[in-house]
């Protein structure tokens, strides 16, 4: 079974998620916008963050890029990921959506800058069979959801179960 936990966004709280991880002997991919990370952390905390767990591409500005025109999408995806890399001292392959928009363009831009993948926020999938490498989906959103119902916590547990019974795809989503 793949199991893969996404931390989104870059704030004071990733080191906190990060430590409990670490405790529990899991790894985390960290999404990072690095000049929103920069309001609340140092890029020490940042290098610190990629020596345990990997880091992923959000964006420059953490930028919603179907809001704004494809030159500028580019540039924010191309200098997130460049001034990332440049902190952590090493390639990142992964992107996350920013709140999960996206279309066509936005995801050649994403392959074009040389990232190997994108997750989006479509929820609820066990089973990557036939998905697109820039459209990965998520199983579970630790956030409260009208598609949850009342028990966030048996919901996510449920989708966990179908995933781990087929063998198959489990990507957690948090925030931070």
């Amino acid at each position: 079974m793949v199991i893969e936990i996404g931390i989104d966004d870059g704030r004071k709280d990733m080191m906190r998620v990060a430590e409990m991880l670490e405790k529990n002997k899991l790894k985390g991919v960290f999404y990072i916008a690095p000049f929103e990370w920069k309001c609340d952390m140092s890029c020490r905390d940042m290098v610190r963050l990629a020596e345990k767990h990997e880091i992923g591409g959000h964006t420059l500005n953490h930028t919603r890029l179907t809001n704004i025109e494809l030159d500028q999408a580019e540039r924010e995806i191309r200098l997130g990921k460049e001034e990332t890399e440049k902190i952590i001292g090493k390639k990142i392959k992964k992107f996350a959506y920013p709140r999960g928009w996206f279309n066509e363009n936005i995801k050649k831009l994403v392959k074009d800058t040389g990232f190997i993948s994108a997750r989006t926020m479509k929820l609820g999938v066990t089973d990557l069979s036939g998905c697109d490498n820039y459209e990965l989906p998520a199983t579970a959103h630790l956030y409260p959801r009208p598609e949850y119902g009342s028990d966030i916590y048996q919901a996510i547990e449920n989708l966990f179960k179908e995933a781990k019974g087929k063998d198959g795809y489990f990507n957690l989503v948090m925030h931070t």
